[in-house]
């Protein structure tokens, strides 16, 4: 997805981005020397700092996604299974056969990472069956992860008029909002779906996220702790609270709290990255180094900074 379509990061910037070779959100989150890049682009550290906090939390809202909807749909197609073997019986059309198929692919493809042929059959199970508001959902998702925000929150939208408690369709268009930059609406979305499903683990989290992005970093601290008594084994919120400790120069609670991220989640690159960071600014020089080391193992878009 192009870098102007999100985070508000103008198309000035967008087209230096793209001259110094960071073209997309992955790019962008996996960028190690942000000061170098800022030279290069004439974009302030703090703007890039910004924008990279919230590519890494895009391209971690997609992997979160991608799990839940593995689950949902086999929920979903045991489900839908069981009305279509119904409506055999009672004599009723065979497209809804037909749309629990095409739903189910989009699914696979889906959990497989290929979004847009998700969207494809996705679409081909809504025109035989409209007022699904799971596959309006899942076609958000799908869309979601491509970077067409806006139509992914139109498709977010119609799961709504479907089904006003849909939870998972207020977190998603607060996903969206997210990486559009709005923060403040995406707040908004996140407080719906923790409202109506008051064990919302992620909507906490992502109130975190949000929270995090506009600098208030007490208050995402306290949201992903509100997260992780919901969900202890959440490795993503520990490292949140490690950023957000980070960014408040506590540095020996941040290695902490990346530190539990990594117990629970051994190889989560951008935790060791994150906690890299945290021990060299604790003066932890050699520690910091195999932390970066691992990091880049993992993920070879993580490179260790320049000393």
């Amino acid at each position: 997805m192009k870098l102007s379509q999100v985070f508000g990061v103008s198309p000035e910037y967008a087209a230096q981005l793209e001259q110094s070779n960071v073209r997309t959100v992955r790019q962008l989150a996996d960028t190690t020397d942000l000061a170098a890049l800022s030279a290069r682009t004439h974009a302030p550290l703090e703007l890039l700092e910004r924008w990279q906090t919230a590519a890494r939390e895009n391209v971690a809202a997609t992997r979160r996604r991608r799990k839940a909807v593995a689950v949902l749909g086999a929920f979903t197609a045991v489900l839908l299974a069981t009305i279509t073997i119904w409506s055999h019986t009672k004599g009723l059309s065979p497209r809804l056969d037909e749309a629990v198929t095409y739903y189910n692919r989009g699914n696979d493809l889906y959990a497989k990472g290929d979004y847009g042929t998700a969207i494809a059959e996705y679409r081909k199970a809504l025109a035989l069956k409209p007022d699904d508001p799971d596959a309006h959902n899942n076609l958000g998702n799908a869309l979601y992860a491509k970077g067409d925000y806006a139509a992914a929150i139109a498709e977010y939208a119609k799961a709504l008029a479907l089904k006003p408690d849909y939870a998972d369709a207020h977190y998603g268009i607060g996903n969206a909002q997210f990486a559009k930059g709005d923060y403040a609406a995406a707040i908004a979305e996140y407080q719906k779906a923790q409202d109506l499903k008051p064990d919302y683990a992620d909507a906490h989290y992502g109130i975190g996220n949000a929270l995090y992005a506009k600098g208030d970093y007490a208050a995402a601290i306290a949201e992903y702790g509100k997260s992780l008594a919901l969900k202890p084994d959440e490795s993503d919120a520990h490292y949140g609270i490690g950023n957000a400790l980070y960014a408040k120069g506590d540095h020996a609670a941040a290695i902490a709290e990346y530190q539990k991220a990594l117990a629970l989640k051994p190889d989560y690159a951008d935790a060791h990255y994150g906690l890299g960071f945290a021990l060299a600014a604790a003066g932890r020089k050699q520690e910091a180094a195999r932390e970066f080391q691992q990091a880049h193992r993992l993920n070879h878009g993580l490179k260790p900074p320049k000393s």
